[in-house]
């Protein structure tokens, strides 16, 4: 008699602490660009937000009772000379997050009833589209001997606690982003100013103490590409995004802010902007010729067999 007592005690404690933790995440999305909920309720009170993604009958999978459908897309991957890891078809919570964000299925094409202001389908730069290639890859294991044979990665057992891989320790969309809360810009678990974002996983030798880590240079808004992240004012809170963009890359395998590294090196290196102008150097009578090699090198080529080309980290 006793046991079952205490089980039901148990049973209703495990219940109020699972409303209390829903009507808290609530609170939170309210707040944030992913409440589209239209409307009142029965009671008066605004619509339940989370129910735009979630439902407690019929979800699309098992997995967190998906209310959204879910896109059959078999998506381009990232790829690049230096990737060790084995990047896969989206999986886990990375598939959830593009049932919205490959602006394949419309917004408000839901399993359940919710009463939603979502219309139409996911645009601009909330569009990740079917090719990830220019995005920062997804959806693949990442442990320890990754870590030793990439090199400059963060051993995943020492990671931050914020930065979380998934039960089958794959990095995915919610190891750099919360859904349910933006505490910082863009759902961002850790504010990326001076990339502490970044250098959560990626360890660069000599990082630190660069001049680009650490130069107080203005940046200008026209040095950076339409929808780079970066947009803090100095080279160094921007970090990594003053030369890199995490997604819709404009070169995909380096994900540089531009098409071309040349580019991105004269986006700040040239007259009037943050650092010195090399790009006037370059348009001399004599000088490497850089914009006949565009878009070729790659940090693992082998000279014996690449194609002739100069680039600026040829040399830097």
């Amino acid at each position: 008699m006793k046991s079952a007592k205490l089980s039901s005690w148990l049973a209703l404690a495990a219940w109020l602490l699972v409303m209390t933790m829903a009507q808290a995440c609530a609170a939170q999305i309210e707040k944030t660009p992913h409440n589209f909920a239209a409307g009142a309720g029965k009671d008066g009170r605004p619509a339940n937000p989370c129910t735009f993604c979630h439902t407690p009958h019929n979800g699309t999978v098992n997995r967190a009772l998906w209310n959204h459908s879910l896109p059959g897309t078999t998506y381009k991957l990232y790829e690049s000379p230096t990737l060790k890891a084995r990047v896969e078809q989206p999986t886990g919570a990375s598939r959830l997050c593009l049932s919205c964000h490959d602006g394949t299925i419309a917004l408000e094409q839901m399993q359940g009833p919710a009463r939603t202001k979502a219309a139409g389908f996911s645009k601009g730069k909330s569009s990740l589209s079917k090719d990830l290639s220019d995005d920062h890859p997804i959806s693949f294991r990442y442990d320890s001997t990754l870590a030793l044979n990439r090199g400059e990665l963060t051993d995943p057992a020492i990671l931050s606690s914020r930065t979380r891989l998934d039960e089958a320790g794959e990095m995915q969309c919610t190891t750099c982003h919360d859904p349910h809360q933006e505490k910082n810009e863009k759902f961002l678990v850790v504010d990326n100013r001076s990339s502490q974002l970044c250098r959560t996983c990626h360890q660069m030798r000599g990082w630190q103490l660069s001049l680009h880590a650490t130069s107080t240079a203005q940046v200008r808004a026209s040095g950076l590409s339409a929808s780079s992240a970066a947009h803090y004012s100095t080279v160094a809170e921007n970090g990594c995004a003053s030369c890199h963009r995490v997604h819709s890359a404009g070169r995909p395998h380096d994900l540089l802010n531009f098409d071309s590294e040349s580019k991105s090196c004269f986006s700040c290196h040239t007259a009037g902007g943050s650092a010195k102008d090399l790009q006037r150097e370059f348009r001399k009578f004599s000088a490497h010729p850089l914009e006949q090699s565009e878009s070729i090198h790659n940090s693992k080529e082998d000279p014996r067999s690449m194609s002739r080309h100069v680039a600026c980290s040829d040399c830097h």
